[in-house]
């Protein structure tokens, strides 16, 4: 995966040096930075719910064509679910089309009183509308593309109608190749806080990662650019994960603003971007550190309750603290999440929602 624009978020006034992602970072994740996985061969996310199909003595059963990725569950010649595209029977088809609509997902919420972050939609031609919420939102903003087509476009923290503008021209480039109903743009809070994904089944929690996005510490000697250098050839060496043109990491350190050749003092912290993605984006994924907190566990469980017929679900959700959930946010509800993140974490153990998952449908 190169770096370019299209992989990387820019940003507009520097964040705060005691952000909580920051302390996060440098408190639970740093630590264990040594602590590296080396996966072997890895399983796909639809071959993932297959295997763990068989293993409840459920059969599976391709539908359509070889290509297809779509089929049934049986037992003993009854049918009792099923997988298409990745998505299986825990997920109605209302909930899901709910869920992939961002200005939907956020009325579930709201009508289930469930905390999220204030973000609103707009098309690329209303960015004027844009402009006026972002002076109502009264704090510093991010716009992001809607369409998960879109790999590129965001842009973080931004604290005037200028720099709005500009960013808006990115985002609205990064939409052009959509259809008019696809050219959405987010424009949200920018919270500077830890992104997590959690993975609910039914009334349970069953797996959780932190996505920590790349950054690199100081220690009063090399400069930004060799660290930089350095951060990426970690990722790269991530043999699991798609690969990352090395050549990259100036473009980075210029889309922040930094010059390469200042030192950062020793322990400092620099985010070198605020994709909230983890390993699936330009960053990584850690299982959760500890135990998770249970309000942020009913945090997650009440997002997926909001949508009728959701029964299996990641919820992603910002929280300026790991030791509880006082001020998390939901920022997204992802049926269609890729099991491989948990399975397969970049850091800590595995964790199986594809057998919990296989698990409901076979009680």
């Amino acid at each position: 995966m190169k770096i370019r624009r299209a992989d990387t978020e820019s940003f507009g006034a520097q964040a705060s040096l005691e952000s909580p992602w920051e302390r996060f970072i440098i408190e639970k994740i740093q630590p264990r930075r040594r602590e590296m996985n080396s996966w072997g061969q890895l399983k796909s996310h639809t071959k993932l719910l297959v295997d763990a199909a068989r293993g409840q003595k459920l059969r599976p059963q391709k539908i359509g064509s070889t290509h297809t990725s779509t089929f049934t569950l049986t037992r003993s010649g009854t049918q009792v679910g099923g997988v298409s595209d990745g998505v299986s029977t825990l997920v109605s088809h209302q909930a899901l089309r709910a869920a992939q609509s961002r200005e939907t997902a956020r009325l579930h919420l709201r009508l289930s009183e469930v905390p999220h972050l204030a973000a609103r939609t707009f098309h690329i031609s209303q960015g004027n509308a844009a402009a006026a919420f972002m002076q109502t939102v009264d704090q510093p903003v991010s716009v992001r593309p809607s369409s998960p087509l879109s790999r590129w476009g965001a842009t973080a923290n931004l604290t005037t109608v200028n720099e709005l503008a500009q960013a808006w021209e990115r985002a609205a480039e990064a939409c052009a190749g959509l259809s008019s109903a696809r050219q959405q743009i987010e424009v949200e809070p920018f919270l500077p806080w830890i992104p997590l994904r959690i993975f609910v089944v039914g009334e349970s929690v069953v797996a959780a990662v932190a996505r920590v996005p790349l950054y690199v510490v100081g220690d009063g000697e090399q400069t930004l650019d060799e660290l930089a250098q350095r951060e990426l050839e970690a990722r790269t060496s991530c043999s699991f994960l798609d690969r990352v043109n090395i050549s990259g990491h100036a473009e980075l350190l210029a889309l922040r603003g930094l010059d390469a050749e200042s030192v950062l003092g020793e322990g400092k912290i620099e985010l070198l971007t605020y994709d909230r993605s983890g390993q699936l984006g330009l960053g990584w994924s850690f299982e959760f550190p500890g135990q998770l907190p249970q309000d942020l566990g009913e945090l997650a469980v009440s997002a997926v309750w909001a949508f009728p017929g959701l029964g299996a679900s990641a919820v992603d959700i910002l929280t300026p603290s790991v030791s509880d959930g006082t001020g998390a946010v939901v920022c997204g509800v992802e049926p269609a999440a890729d099991l491989r993140e948990f399975r397969y974490p970049a850091f800590g153990n595995s964790q199986l929602p594809h057998r919990s998952i296989m698990e409901r449908i076979s009680a």
